[in-house]
């Protein structure tokens, strides 16, 4: 069964060749029957629900990330998910819990390791919600592009940067190039970080 694509996020989540080359077994893993989450939800709405099923299939992971594509009120966008990643601590596999946007739920895993990993919690650090890290976002610059495309989706990502835990917010519309990116301190919402000068370049080609 091929896993459903879950939107723009998918270079963080999962899409189905990814995780053949990941090594992956048979996804989705996931036993029958499954909760429903919350459908229509920000980011911290359905993380205790999946860190509750990892832990009764697990009990040597941590909550390692979390990601999804989000509508500018910071609810998860139509037709996309958002994913709760776990990391066991020995072999660095991942275990992917996604929850899409209808409520259901499915589990990728286990995958191979990609890239560094800081094996840490980070549970606890995230204080700053899908809805207040676009509304920072947008205060930090990002309100430039919103005004040029209103329809236009974020897509988060939460996890730990130079030991810090950090929240990037890319603002992206399909078929436009300027995607700008701002990361953001996801205990307090300060702005650590932002790429963000496309956005002048997208006003003047503007008539």
């Amino acid at each position: 069964m091929r896993p459903r694509a879950l939107g723009r996020s998918g270079s963080y989540v999962v899409l189905a060749m990814t995780l053949w080359l990941a090594g992956c077994e048979d996804s989705p893993t996931t036993p029958d029957p499954l909760p429903t989450g919350l459908p229509n939800a920000k980011i911290f709405d359905n993380l205790q629900l999946a860190r509750q099923l990892e832990a009764k299939q697990r009990t040597d992971t941590i909550f390692t990330e979390m990601s999804g594509d989000f509508d500018l009120d910071g609810t998860c966008s139509e037709g996309g998910g958002i994913t709760y990643e776990f990391t066991r601590v020995q072999t660095l596999e991942r275990f992917d819990w996604a929850v899409y946007c209808d409520g259901q739920i499915e589990l990728y895993g286990p995958l191979s390791p990609v890239g560094s990993i800081t094996i840490i919690d980070v549970g606890s650090m995230m204080k700053i919600n899908s809805d207040e890290a676009i509304r920072l976002a947008r205060k930090y610059g990002g309100e430039a592009f919103v005004k040029l495309y209103p329809d236009a989706i974020a897509v988060l990502r939460y996890s730990i940067m130079n030991d810090y835990p950090v929240c990037k917010v890319q603002f992206f519309k399909i078929g436009v190039r300027c995607e700008p990116e701002y990361w953001l301190h996801a205990g307090t919402g300060e702005l650590l970080q932002k790429a963000e000068d496309c956005i002048s370049a997208e006003m003047d080609q503007r008539p």
